[in-house]
């Protein structure tokens, strides 16, 4: 800003100097127009007054870039970022170049932090990832993907359809069942529902996109109780449940013996909490006497820390023969061989198998 206010002065200065001098050469012309003296002062006035007219552009460039909101800088800084760092461009074919041409005009209304963090929020709609979120968000933000997502649905044979819940948690507890027809979300049809959060550089939109948008639209926001309308022989059935995603149980992991020679541990959402090396180390000491361990990973949609998974990892590999681990998408264990105990489809670990 003081950038600015002295470019002003400087400016108001040249004109004045400009003006005075012409006006001086108007009283002198009118005197003497042929005296070589008002005739040298005449081009210097006039060398000045077109000074002053190159300092224009020059000034309304000055404040172009300094009436540049430091939410404009601050995005700048984002894409460059992203544009640097992200490594799956070229995989998931984003028009980055488009991506920012869409965004960045829009960035110029935005007046305050709230505003801001929503265009940050529907900029990484384009990355259809769940792996990609800000440290931030808005009372009425939409959870993260996988770890606030509490339930699955899929668009099928033109229906939306439950395919999958998270055990314990409020879609299940509340009367949802796997194979349920979604009708309505919130008392709106979900087809009009996920265009929110598709991708705005492409009007084709891949199988990964639209299911995508549909966990965004089925997590739902921070701020709403969910309510899924689901239907049956023409008629209609309305759920509802509580917002919270939170383990149910409260452990880091909870363990039990299968039978003598087979122990089974659980990891609950819990990779990125210290807490769970203390307690996996006494689950593993409880358990010291079977000779095969299954460790469950379905329930870490979170992922984890380095810290959080060295000692489950370091367990499965210190037991390389007895050590199964159970996958979550694909239902089967890392020898693939079938567990006995239920277990979901999709919640699947970021850190991947422990075995």
């Amino acid at each position: 800003m003081q950038v600015v206010v002295s470019l002003f002065v400087i400016f108001l200065i040249k004109i004045r100097n400009a003006t005075r001098g012409l006006e001086r050469l108007n009283v002198s012309f009118t005197r003497n127009p042929e005296c070589k003296l008002f005739s040298s002062i005449a081009r210097y006035e006039t060398a000045i007054f077109l000074q002053a007219l190159l300092f224009i552009p020059l000034f309304l460039l000055s404040l172009i870039t300094q009436a540049q909101s430091r939410y404009e800088k601050d995005f700048d800084e984002f894409r460059f970022y992203i544009n640097d760092n992200y490594a799956y461009f070229k995989q998931q074919n984003i028009d980055w170049d488009k991506v920012k041409s869409i965004y960045r005009p829009k960035i110029n209304n935005v007046a305050n932090d709230r505003d801001f963090i929503r265009s940050l929020e529907n900029v990484l709609h384009e990355f259809h990832n769940g792996h990609v979120s800000l440290n931030t968000n808005l009372q009425d933000s939409n959870r993260l993907i996988p770890s606030g997502q509490d339930m699955y649905v899929e668009y099928i044979d033109g229906n939306y359809i439950v395919t999958d819940l998270r055990k314990g948690f409020g879609p299940e507890r509340c009367g949802i069942k796997i194979g349920m027809r979604v009708h309505h979300f919130n008392g709106k049809p979900v087809a009009d529902q996920i265009q929110q959060f598709l991708p705005k550089f492409t009007t084709v939109h891949s199988p990964r996109m639209l299911q995508c948008a549909l966990d965004m639209l089925f997590a739902g926001t921070h701020d709403v109780k969910r309510k899924i309308t689901t239907i049956e022989n023409k008629k209609t059935r309305d759920f509802f449940w509580t917002n919270s995603i939170r383990n149910p149980t409260g452990h880091c992991s909870t363990a039990e013996c299968c039978n003598s020679d087979t122990a089974y541990i659980k990891i609950n959402n819990s990779l990125g909490r210290n807490e769970l090396i203390a307690q996996f180390d006494q689950a593993l000491d409880s358990l010291i006497g079977t000779k095969n361990l299954v460790l469950d990973l379905t329930e870490t949609p979170g992922g984890g820390t380095d810290s959080g998974c060295r000692r489950p990892k370091s367990a499965s590999r210190s037991r390389p023969r007895d050590c199964i681990t159970k996958t979550a998408r694909t239902g089967k264990t890392s020898s693939q061989k079938s567990l006995q105990k239920t277990q979901p489809k999709h919640f699947k670990s970021e850190t991947g198998s422990a075995g």
